[in-house]
């Protein structure tokens, strides 16, 4: 559960997705770890969450989910199934680093822009 809890607060930090969380059917037959819908983007993230990533099995979540999607029933939305695991964890630390410093610059280059146009007007 704690592995879980990692990787939700990753996605929530990343700001991508409006509504992140788990599901379980009313049998509690269909668990998926995690789920992150972007209604903005058209974008779902549906994720299992494994110590070891070579304990996935695609096929499974793919199975578990189709109750899920029935479910939401969210037109156009574009599908994205993948395990989150220890194995994968520094990959995706680094990508999210990586967001963190464009979103940094872009920020730096905005305020210049902004600095820029405020003299320019005096």
């Amino acid at each position: 559960k704690e592995l879980e809890t990692l990787f939700e607060s990753i996605l929530i930090e990343s700001k991508q997705f409006n509504r992140i969380g788990g599901y379980w059917d009313s049998k509690g037959e269909n668990e998926i770890d995690i789920v992150a819908i972007d209604d903005l983007g058209k974008r779902i993230l549906i994720a299992e969450v494994k110590r070891q990533s070579k304990k996935f099995n695609p096929n499974q979540l793919l199975l578990k989910s189709t109750h899920l999607l029935t479910k939401l029933n969210l037109k156009d939305y574009a599908i994205d199934q993948r395990c989150f695991s220890l194995d994968n964890l520094d990959d995706i630390m680094a990508k999210k680093k990586k967001k963190q410093l464009i979103l940094c610059w872009s920020m730096i280059e905005l305020m210049f822009s902004l600095k820029s146009q405020y003299i320019c007007t005096i």
